[in-house]
């Protein structure tokens, strides 16, 4: 399956714009039904997973959409980890978006069970390639070139440049945007520290944190175990190049 073409992310963009502000129950056109199942065919022969729900469950959840304009909401977005991909064209549609990217340190997202965003794009990465750190085959560093490392530490090494490449690409972006439209947060500090991060997000968002039941919202916040996880690893092995990637998205090795 070819990456979507810019027109095409604008036309996925707008119909999500129209679930979200009157719904596709009672509205969608014949013309937008079709360009949906043309999405859902792709990916049925593509044989990739979008995650949890398979490609039908999403589209009908798509089509079954009731949209939020009766309720009165001023402002709506959405939750979607997989938006960063897209976030180019996005910000075509809505170039004053405000934009929150949570980001989780790469060293413990390297040891995730979760792996889908690395098997969904892996053959996307042309869209990186100036942000890519190194080859698979100059990963570590020439002082150490006869360590032989495991399977597992070599997924791990796969995992974590898609991490930085990602990563630095949305950074760049975010730099790009209007001043105060982009916003970076690191899960561990909100964990760490939820009432602080959360009056920031409120701040940047400009909505009224009391309003917003903070207090309540605050108390949903839990650590995961998971936090630091990498450190009941062997240490890999980095080149400075990786270790100062790994810095300018806020983390140290």
């Amino acid at each position: 399956m070819e990456f979507p073409s810019t027109v095409e992310q604008l036309e996925a963009v707008r119909l999500l714009e129209k679930a979200f502000e009157v719904g596709l129950k009672n509205s969608v056109t014949e013309s937008e039904l079709d360009y949906i199942k043309i999405i859902v065919e792709e990916y049925d022969e593509s044989g990739e997973s979008l995650g949890a729900n398979n490609q039908e469950d999403i589209a009908n959840n798509l089509l079954n959409s009731t949209g939020f304009s009766a309720l009165g909401n001023i402002h709506w977005g959405w939750k979607e980890p997989n938006s960063h991909i897209f976030l180019p064209a996005i910000l075509l549609r809505y170039p004053n978006l405000k934009y929150i990217h949570m980001v989780r340190n790469g060293l413990d997202m390297a040891y995730s069970n979760n792996q889908q965003q690395r098997l969904n794009w892996k053959n996307c990465l042309h869209i990186f390639k100036p942000y890519e750190i190194t080859s698979a085959q100059d990963q570590i560093d020439t002082a150490n070139d006869a360590c032989i490392d495991s399977e597992e530490a070599e997924q791990a090494r796969l995992s974590l440049s898609y991490w930085i490449s990602a990563n630095l690409r949305v950074l760049d972006i975010g730099h790009s945007m209007p001043q105060n439209n982009f916003m970076l947060i690191k899960y561990e500090q909100l964990c760490e520290n939820p009432v602080e991060e959360s009056m920031r997000i409120a701040h940047f968002l400009e909505i009224d944190h009391q309003a917003g039941n903070l207090p309540d919202l605050v108390s949903n916040i839990k650590a995961s175990s998971t936090i630091g996880r990498y450190k009941n690893f062997v240490p890999l092995n980095l080149s400075s190049a990786w270790i100062e990637a790994i810095a300018k998205i806020g983390y140290d090795k």
